[in-house]
């Protein structure tokens, strides 16, 4: 009995885990990507910083991230905020 709770805090600190923000935006991005449910392309991202800023948002290149009907559709940016407790994705999609 003692292991099946080791078990499900192990696999809640790491979903808590997921839902903090970041300390580097190229993490915030790979945990995003985690929590859409693509761990293998969360390991595969080529993540390029862009000299966009909007509304105190930065916006980040992404090659490698597939989603959408039958994963087909590529999520090339990414728009990623930074408050007091670190980096957080707030939108992805197609078109800056």
């Amino acid at each position: 009995m003692a292991v099946f709770f080791i078990i499900v805090a192990l696999f809640a600190g790491f979903y808590l885990y997921l839902l903090l923000p970041a300390r580097t935006p190229e993490l915030a991005i790979k945990k995003y990507v985690l929590r859409q449910g693509h761990p293998l392309d969360a390991f595969n991202l080529k993540i390029i910083p862009t000299n966009i800023y909007d509304r105190g948002r930065r916006q980040f290149a992404v090659e490698g991230y597939y989603a959408g009907l039958h994963d087909l559709e590529e999520v090339p940016f990414f728009w990623l905020k930074k408050d007091e407790r670190g980096w957080y994705v707030e939108k992805a999609g197609t078109g800056p």
